[in-house]
Protein backbone atom coordinates (compact mmCIF):
# COMPACT_ATOMS: atom_id res chain seq x y z
CA UNK A 1 0.00 0.00 0.00
CA UNK A 2 1.36 3.70 -0.69
CA UNK A 3 1.43 6.48 1.45
CA UNK A 4 -1.09 8.16 3.11
CA UNK A 5 -3.09 11.21 1.74
CA UNK A 6 -2.64 13.68 3.89
CA UNK A 7 -5.63 16.68 4.17
CA UNK A 8 -3.27 19.12 2.37
CA UNK A 9 -3.07 16.92 -0.63
CA UNK A 10 -6.62 16.13 -0.77
CA UNK A 11 -7.09 20.25 -1.06
CA UNK A 12 -4.85 20.21 -3.53
CA UNK A 13 -6.69 17.37 -5.57
CA UNK A 14 -10.28 18.95 -4.92
CA UNK A 15 -8.96 22.14 -6.75
CA UNK A 16 -7.06 20.02 -9.55
CA UNK A 17 -10.41 18.45 -10.29
CA UNK A 18 -11.87 21.75 -10.31
CA UNK A 19 -10.03 22.79 -12.84
CA UNK A 20 -10.81 22.17 -16.79
CA UNK A 21 -7.01 21.30 -17.87
CA UNK A 22 -5.68 17.54 -17.69
CA UNK A 23 -4.91 16.04 -14.74
CA UNK A 24 -1.20 14.40 -16.22
CA UNK A 25 -0.43 18.37 -16.65
CA UNK A 26 -1.22 19.10 -12.79
CA UNK A 27 0.85 16.50 -11.34
CA UNK A 28 3.72 18.70 -10.50
CA UNK A 29 1.42 20.07 -7.87
CA UNK A 30 1.32 16.67 -6.30
CA UNK A 31 4.83 15.57 -6.27
CA UNK A 32 5.19 11.91 -5.56
CA UNK A 33 1.60 10.73 -6.49
CA UNK A 34 0.85 9.46 -9.94
CA UNK A 35 -2.05 9.85 -12.20
CA UNK A 36 -3.67 6.69 -11.49
CA UNK A 37 -3.13 7.18 -7.83
CA UNK A 38 -4.48 10.85 -7.86
CA UNK A 39 -7.66 8.87 -10.11
CA UNK A 40 -8.05 6.51 -7.57
CA UNK A 41 -7.89 8.86 -4.77
CA UNK A 42 -10.61 11.15 -6.32
CA UNK A 43 -12.70 8.27 -6.55
CA UNK A 44 -12.72 7.33 -3.24
CA UNK A 45 -13.36 10.92 -2.54
CA UNK A 46 -16.23 11.33 -4.56
CA UNK A 47 -14.89 13.58 -6.84
CA UNK A 48 -15.61 14.66 -10.69
CA UNK A 49 -13.47 16.05 -13.22
CA UNK A 50 -14.88 19.24 -14.80
CA UNK A 51 -14.97 18.77 -18.55
CA UNK A 52 -13.33 20.98 -20.64
CA UNK A 53 -14.13 24.31 -22.22
CA UNK A 54 -14.62 24.25 -25.90
CA UNK A 55 -15.27 28.05 -25.68
CA UNK A 56 -12.89 29.14 -28.20
CA UNK A 57 -13.98 26.33 -30.45
CA UNK A 58 -17.48 27.63 -30.16
CA UNK A 59 -17.18 30.86 -31.56
CA UNK A 60 -15.10 29.73 -34.22
CA UNK A 61 -17.44 27.28 -35.23
CA UNK A 62 -20.18 29.86 -35.51
CA UNK A 63 -17.77 32.57 -37.25
CA UNK A 64 -17.02 29.34 -39.71
CA UNK A 65 -20.95 28.46 -40.59
CA UNK A 66 -22.04 32.15 -40.78
CA UNK A 67 -20.02 31.68 -43.73
CA UNK A 68 -21.83 28.96 -45.36
CA UNK A 69 -23.14 25.60 -44.32
CA UNK A 70 -19.63 22.87 -43.76
CA UNK A 71 -18.60 19.71 -42.40
CA UNK A 72 -16.79 19.05 -39.62
CA UNK A 73 -13.45 18.35 -41.48
CA UNK A 74 -14.44 21.39 -43.32
CA UNK A 75 -14.78 23.43 -40.20
CA UNK A 76 -11.18 22.27 -38.24
CA UNK A 77 -9.58 23.17 -41.96
CA UNK A 78 -11.11 26.53 -41.88
CA UNK A 79 -10.74 27.79 -38.23
CA UNK A 80 -7.23 25.69 -37.40
CA UNK A 81 -8.28 23.83 -34.92
CA UNK A 82 -8.18 20.34 -33.75
CA UNK A 83 -10.89 17.50 -35.27
CA UNK A 84 -12.19 15.98 -32.10
CA UNK A 85 -12.82 19.25 -30.20
CA UNK A 86 -14.65 20.75 -33.16
CA UNK A 87 -16.84 17.68 -33.40
CA UNK A 88 -17.19 17.63 -29.44
CA UNK A 89 -18.89 21.38 -30.17
CA UNK A 90 -20.84 20.88 -32.60
CA UNK A 91 -22.40 17.64 -30.85
CA UNK A 92 -23.24 19.68 -27.88
CA UNK A 93 -24.26 23.06 -29.96
CA UNK A 94 -26.97 20.32 -32.05
CA UNK A 95 -28.17 19.01 -28.35
CA UNK A 96 -28.79 22.69 -27.85
CA UNK A 97 -30.60 23.75 -30.73
CA UNK A 98 -27.85 26.06 -32.25
CA UNK A 99 -26.96 24.23 -35.33
CA UNK A 100 -28.51 21.50 -37.23
CA UNK A 101 -27.28 18.70 -39.63
CA UNK A 102 -28.62 20.72 -42.95
CA UNK A 103 -28.05 17.70 -45.24
CA UNK A 104 -25.80 14.86 -45.77
CA UNK A 105 -22.92 14.87 -48.01
CA UNK A 106 -20.55 11.91 -49.03
CA UNK A 107 -16.90 12.12 -47.57
CA UNK A 108 -14.02 12.96 -50.26
CA UNK A 109 -12.20 9.28 -49.83
CA UNK A 110 -14.82 6.91 -49.49
CA UNK A 111 -17.71 8.27 -49.97
CA UNK A 112 -19.18 7.60 -46.37
CA UNK A 113 -22.11 10.06 -45.61
CA UNK A 114 -21.07 12.67 -43.74
CA UNK A 115 -22.88 15.91 -41.86
CA UNK A 116 -22.81 19.05 -43.33
CA UNK A 117 -24.10 21.64 -40.31
CA UNK A 118 -26.10 24.81 -40.98
CA UNK A 119 -25.99 27.50 -38.10
CA UNK A 120 -29.91 28.30 -36.27
CA UNK A 121 -32.25 26.42 -35.55
CA UNK A 122 -33.94 24.01 -37.66
CA UNK A 123 -34.90 19.99 -38.14
CA UNK A 124 -32.14 18.17 -38.73
CA UNK A 125 -31.73 15.64 -42.13
CA UNK A 126 -32.74 12.12 -41.89
CA UNK A 127 -29.48 9.87 -42.22
CA UNK A 128 -29.06 8.39 -45.63
CA UNK A 129 -29.96 4.53 -45.59
CA UNK A 130 -27.07 2.40 -45.20
CA UNK A 131 -26.00 0.05 -48.04
CA UNK A 132 -26.69 -3.68 -47.79
CA UNK A 133 -24.27 -6.28 -48.21
CA UNK A 134 -25.23 -7.27 -52.21
CA UNK A 135 -25.25 -3.23 -53.15
CA UNK A 136 -21.79 -2.59 -51.00
CA UNK A 137 -20.54 -6.10 -53.00
CA UNK A 138 -21.80 -4.92 -56.40
CA UNK A 139 -20.50 -1.78 -56.35
CA UNK A 140 -16.77 -3.76 -55.41
CA UNK A 141 -17.14 -5.78 -58.18
CA UNK A 142 -17.94 -2.72 -60.81
CA UNK A 143 -14.56 -0.64 -59.12
CA UNK A 144 -12.53 -3.90 -60.18
CA UNK A 145 -10.39 -4.32 -63.45
CA UNK A 146 -12.42 -7.59 -65.16
CA UNK A 147 -8.71 -9.55 -66.37
CA UNK A 148 -7.05 -9.06 -62.69
CA UNK A 149 -10.63 -9.91 -60.98
CA UNK A 150 -10.66 -13.34 -63.26
CA UNK A 151 -7.08 -13.86 -62.72
CA UNK A 152 -7.65 -13.95 -58.90
CA UNK A 153 -11.08 -15.98 -59.23
CA UNK A 154 -9.05 -18.78 -61.25
CA UNK A 155 -6.28 -19.11 -58.45
CA UNK A 156 -9.42 -18.97 -55.80
CA UNK A 157 -10.61 -21.97 -57.83
CA UNK A 158 -7.33 -23.80 -57.80
CA UNK A 159 -6.56 -23.55 -54.63
CA UNK A 160 -10.21 -25.08 -53.33
CA UNK A 161 -9.50 -28.07 -55.96
CA UNK A 162 -5.71 -28.96 -53.78
CA UNK A 163 -7.46 -28.04 -50.47
CA UNK A 164 -10.07 -30.47 -51.80
CA UNK A 165 -7.54 -33.13 -52.98
CA UNK A 166 -9.11 -32.95 -56.46
CA UNK A 167 -6.31 -31.22 -58.09
CA UNK A 168 -2.74 -32.27 -57.58
CA UNK A 169 -0.38 -30.25 -58.68
CA UNK A 170 2.31 -30.61 -61.49
CA UNK A 171 5.26 -32.03 -60.62
CA UNK A 172 8.57 -29.59 -60.94
CA UNK A 173 10.82 -30.53 -63.85
CA UNK A 174 13.78 -31.07 -61.83
CA UNK A 175 11.39 -33.73 -59.67
CA UNK A 176 10.31 -35.28 -62.49
CA UNK A 177 14.18 -35.43 -64.43
CA UNK A 178 15.25 -37.15 -61.19
CA UNK A 179 12.77 -39.52 -60.03
CA UNK A 180 10.69 -40.00 -63.23
CA UNK A 181 7.16 -39.46 -63.49
CA UNK A 182 4.27 -40.83 -62.05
Amino acid sequence: MGKQWSYAEDVILEEVYERPEPLSSQLHLLPGRNESSCKNRARALGLTKVRRSYAKVRGLVIDALQLRQMTAPQIAKHTGAHINPVREELALMVNAGLVHVAKWVPAPKNNVPIRCYALGEGRNAPAPLRKTQKERGKAWLERQDKEEYRVRRAGYRIREKMKAGKLIPPRHELMTALFGSV
